[in-house]
C-alpha cells in the first residue's frame, strides 16, 4: 500500500511559524540542518521543517534521515527534496 491510498488527518502541535523563524534567526549560521522524524506518518512536519530552514539558512544543505526517510526514501526525497538522504541504522556517517 502507498502512501497515496492511506487518509491522512494531521493536525499540528508546537510553536507557530512566527515565533520560531524569529528565535531560529538568533542562532549562527549552521553548516548543515539535520533533520529527522521518528514517525512516518509525521512527514508534514519535517516538510515544514526543511522548508523553514531553508527559509531562515538559505544555501545550507539540508540532511534527512530517520525511520520515515529509511522506510519511505523515494516519497522522502520527492516530498522533502533534501540536499542528502540517509536510509537504514549505518551509524559511520
Amino acid at each position: 500500500m502507498t502512501l497515496s491510498k492511506i487518509p491522512l488527518k494531521f493536525k499540528p502541535f508546537g510553536l507557530p511559524k512566527e515565533t520560531i523563524i524569529p528565535e531560529l534567526k538568533k542562532l549562527s549560521r549552521p553548516d548543515a540542518a539535520l533533520v529527522t522524524s521518528v514517525m512516518t506518518y509525521w512527514y508534514p512536519g519535517v516538510k515544514e521543517a526543511v522548508e523553514l530552514a531553508r527559509l531562515v539558512f538559505p544555501g545550507v544543505p539540508v540532511i534527512l534521515g530517520g525511520n520515515y526517510a529509511t522506510l519511505y526514501l523515494r516519497h522522502a526525497a520527492e516530498a522533502i527534496a533534501p540536499d542528502f538522504l540517509f536510509q537504514g541504522s549505518d551509524n559511520t556517517y
